[in-house]
């Protein structure tokens, strides 16, 4: 069974990547292109779309991740159980259907005909830095403004200390001090 993140965790990990961009490998940036984006899904739709199932989920996608412009289309992909995902191997006739009545024939038709014979981009590593980018933001946009301001402020740390989850000693004594806590500045 998975391990559930909490908010804190998945933002300390897009600091991470975000930090790292400019001299991850090109391979890392599709681990963590993946990640984002697998999150998002799973964040957004929260039951498995081809058995309804709300445990285990994962990323499925109706044109295999082989195709590169189908690994990340928000159309060819949705969130999926572990079972129907794997063991079901996706679960094709089921998703199929359901991808054709939400679509309608004609949409289903142009996207698969999109990421089976359309061109991959040149540039992967720029490629995959944009999918970042862009999931972080969507990511963001889904956990709140709480969250958004935790990640600028957790970025700027960063920024200055080169450290991501730790803070220095004089804003944790910020803090506590705000909250009205402890005085004369002993922690």
């Amino acid at each position: 069974m998975a391990v559930k993140k909490t908010t804190g965790e998945v933002i300390k990990k897009m600091v991470y990547i975000n930090r790292r961009l400019s001299r991850a490998s090109r391979s890392l940036l599709r681990v963590w292109a993946d990640w984002l984006f697998s999150y998002y899904i799973r964040s957004l739709y929260k039951r498995c779309y081809t058995c309804g199932s709300k445990r285990n989920l994962q990323c499925g996608h109706f044109v295999s991740r082989v195709y590169l412009l189908g690994r990340y289309d928000e159309d060819n992909v949705r969130a999926q159980c572990v079972r129907c995902n794997v063991f079901k191997v996706g679960n094709k006739e089921v998703f199929s259907l359901n991808l054709v009545t939400e679509y309608g024939e004609r949409r289903f038709c142009e996207m698969v005909r999109r990421i089976v014979y359309g061109k991959s981009p040149r540039d992967l590593r720029a490629f995959y830095v944009q999918v970042i980018n862009r999931y972080t933001d969507k990511v963001l946009s889904l956990l709140g403004d709480r969250a958004k301001k935790r990640f600028l402020r957790l970025s700027e740390l960063s920024k200055k200390t080169g450290k991501v989850n730790r803070e220095s000693k004089q804003e944790k004594q910020r803090k506590v001090n705000k909250r009205g806590r402890v005085k004369d500045g002993k922690v």
